[in-house]
């Protein structure tokens, strides 16, 4: 996954122990998949991840494919659904960019291309406020 390498898993006993990256934004986006989703299931809740929406691109995205991609973004509500906006550079050392971020796109690893107005799933870090 981009960002978010590496992450290790073990246990010691009954205690789950995760070593999550050092940059910042790697470690926000690996603690949102891996650690948020363990507490929220020892704490017995059935629903892990945050919710997704679908959103439209408001412009093309070109990247290496390969590895799942957690873009960060904005959104906007237009015309009954979300559209979607990467800014800026998304490196994982860019704190900024998870920080001024509604949602993270959730882009699959085969895909090299997305064209402005193709659909997306993004997974809400907060509701964006003009909705």
């Amino acid at each position: 996954m981009k960002p978010g390498k590496p992450v290790l898993f073990a246990s010691l006993g009954e205690t789950p122990i995760f070593g999550l990256p050092g940059n910042p934004v790697s470690v926000m986006v690996a603690f949102e998949e891996f650690v948020r989703p363990a507490i929220l299931k020892l704490s017995g809740r059935r629903f892990l991840h945050r919710r997704e929406v679908r959103a439209k691109l408001a412009h093309e995205i070109r990247r290496t494919p390969g590895r799942t991609e957690f873009m960060r973004a904005t959104l906007h509500f237009q015309n009954d659904h979300f559209v979607a906006s990467v800014r800026g550079d998304q490196g994982s050392g860019r704190l900024s960019t998870m920080t001024n971020a509604d949602a993270l796109l959730v882009i699959a690893p085969e895909i090299a291309t997305l064209k402005a107005g193709d659909w997306v799933y993004a997974r809400l870090i907060e509701m964006p406020e003009n909705h």
